[in-house]
């Protein structure tokens, strides 16, 4: 009997499984994906091939083969309760002090706030962006 290595990808991270028998059934690969994902098996919902298809309820003790699981495959798993995280948004930027009035006033206010230490950000006003 063949042992498989399969790859999970989920939650942004992939994990390795080596050694997965070639006659596991589809609810013992679900028990091997949770121990090491952390999603237990009735929340997991699994697409496996390219483009990824669905592996829809099955008999269980229907094999891993049958529904499409070959040597160095990857399976998408997601959390049927919304296990995925929210994506990652880049940084927040400190708000700037904007500057109103006249140029005039703008290059003392200016000059006042970058003695500070403060960053000014300051339009050209050539409109050309």
């Amino acid at each position: 009997m063949a042992l498989l290595t399969l790859r999970v990808r989920h939650c942004g991270k992939a994990v390795t499984l080596e050694g997965v028998p070639e006659d596991c059934t589809v609810e013992g690969l679900r028990q091997l994906i949770a121990v090491e994902t952390g999603v237990p098996s009735e929340r997991q919902v699994l697409k496996v091939g390219t483009p990824p298809a669905l592996i829809k309820e099955v008999a269980p003790d229907a094999r891993i083969q049958e529904v499409g699981c070959c040597n160095r495959a990857t399976l998408i798993l997601e959390d049927r309760l919304g296990g995925e995280p929210e994506p990652e948004l880049p940084p927040k930027l400190p708000e700037l002090p904007e500057l109103g009035g006249s140029d005039e006033g703008n290059a003392a206010k200016r000059r006042r706030l970058e003695a500070q230490g403060e960053e000014v950000l300051v339009d050209d006003d050539d409109d050309d962006d």
